[in-house]
């Protein structure tokens, strides 16, 4: 029948250690979440709690981590994760992940589960490759769902490092470190894809994605009179290279073998990417501000700030990788005045903004002059750019690597240099637009996080009309 453990009267005659235990709801919940995170690490294993003769946990034996994610969490939270399956070659290290499309968002980490060779842990390497991976992808200070099941060879971890066992160190940290990156960057961006519009029924889900601060920079307004100019297509943004070079976004490997979970799927939640991507037509604007467009399942809308943001993001590192970054020469250098504290974090980052276009150096007591910037950008927006940066960077509480940077710098100038809302497009320039958001790596987010494309299914136009 297997392994039955029963608990009753435990430290009976122990006083000391009883008097530190807590309420019983406390206790029984502790014990509820190590019942969980074992029935997770071991799915070919038949999990039952019960207390006072009420079952709060029951896990059947199933053939795979997927069917068990399934039992523990349900259909809801499956449906927004993405299954990623990958092994690295002589190294031993195999991945296993679920980890959660951009649009489900978190505001702790208490949803993400590390098992190393089936044993939970919580280890700052494989969060810090989880946050490189989300990095232009969330907004800053919300977390993805991750659940993730690394095998590694037993001679290349160490798990007596801590008394709980909850601790690991890695023979190999930075191979590990770029593996579990690689891997997560690898399912999202396999999987592009576009998430309904949320109702109020989603709007109850544990799940659902919190609300977007309401944070606009000035740069989106337009009140600016840049705002108000008139918006070209710009061929010469195009990726230089016949072939698409990676960006450090994109890991094409082959799909994962399909699951065995025996259940049958009647309707998929999200329809596939490759078919939007062929029949998405756009139909106009709504207010100068987000493009509407339709396919054969649904309307879908299109923030065109955000939208040209991601497009020139990615150009932009093309480019940079191929060494044809665009560069102009101000006609008259900009005198800009920095703090003290910025100065120190301007000199630490100069090399990498000049190899970024921008050509920076000191003028005086507390001020700088800058004499060149990327082509994309205006005159008039490239002090704010440049201050907006180090204003972000000020904020940073670690100090941040240097492929950190690169994105950072991308993302700013993107965010300048892109279209702005309340500004009208011909049908020419939406179906540029749409067009080449498709081709991107990542296109339902921006840079910084914010969402790009929603949708509305034709099946909820179909209730909503009472014909379904």
């Amino acid at each position: 029948r297997g392994t039955q453990i029963s608990v009753e009267d435990l430290f009976f005659n122990v006083p000391a250690r009883r008097k530190f235990l807590r309420s019983e709801s406390y206790e029984l919940s502790q014990i509820t979440t190590y019942c969980t995170h074992y029935a997770l690490a071991f799915p070919a294993i038949h999990f039952v709690l019960k207390s006072a003769g009420f079952e709060i946990l029951s896990a059947p034996a199933t053939a795979g981590f997927r069917d068990r994610v399934f039992q523990i969490f349900g259909k809801d939270l499956l449906d927004q994760l993405v299954e990623y399956e990958k092994s690295f070659g002589r190294s031993g290290v195999k991945v296993h992940l679920f980890t959660s499309r951009p649009h489900v968002q978190k505001y702790n980490r208490n949803s993400m589960f590390f098992f190393i060779n089936r044993r939970l842990v919580r280890d700052k390497i494989i969060l810090h490759a989880i946050s490189e991976a989300y990095r232009n992808i969330l907004p800053s200070g919300t977390f993805p769902v991750v659940i993730m099941f690394v095998t590694i060879p037993y001679e290349d971890v160490d798990v007596n490092v801590h008394p709980a066992k909850t601790e690991v160190r890695f023979k190999h940290q930075s191979f590990v470190h770029d593996t579990i990156r690689d891997s997560i960057l690898s399912a999202l961006t396999q999987d592009k894809t576009i998430v309904p519009m949320e109702t109020d029924v989603m709007q109850m889900s544990p799940f659902a994605a919190p609300s977007p601060q309401s944070r606009i920079p000035e740069s989106w307004t337009s009140d600016d009179p840049i705002a108000r100019e008139s918006f070209a297509l710009q061929p010469g943004m195009r990726a230089p290279a016949e072939e698409p070079m990676p960006l450090g976004l994109n890991f094409r490997f082959p799909a994962a073998a399909s699951d065995n979970c025996e259940e049958p799927v009647e309707i998929p939640a999200y329809p596939e990417f490759d078919r939007v991507k062929s029949e998405v037509r756009p139909l106009g604007q709504l207010r100068d501000s987000f493009i509407v467009a339709t396919d054969s399942s649904g309307l879908i809308v299109i923030d065109q700030h955000v939208a040209h943001e991601r497009v020139l993001f990615e150009t932009y590192l093309r480019q940079k990788l191929a060494g044809k970054l665009e560069i102009q020469r101000l006609l008259m250098p900009i005198v800009v005045q920095l703090p003290p504290r910025q100065l120190v974090i301007l000199d630490s980052i100069v090399s990498e903004l000049a190899r970024n276009g921008f050509e920076v150096e000191p003028f005086g007591p507390k001020t700088i002059a800058i004499k060149t910037a990327p082509a994309i950008l205006k005159t008039a927006v490239v002090e704010k750019l440049l201050i907006e940066l180090l204003d972000g960077l000020e904020r940073e509480t670690q100090v941040m690597n240097i492929d950190a940077l690169k994105k950072k710098i991308a993302a700013s100038v993107s965010c300048h240099a892109a279209i702005k809302i309340n500004t009208p497009l011909d049908e020419t320039k939406m179906r540029w637009l749409v067009g080449e958001l498709m081709k991107t790596d990542v296109p339902t987010v921006c840079p910084h996080g914010r969402p790009i494309i929603l949708r509305y299914d034709l099946r909820e136009i179909q209730k909503a009309f009472k014909r379904a």
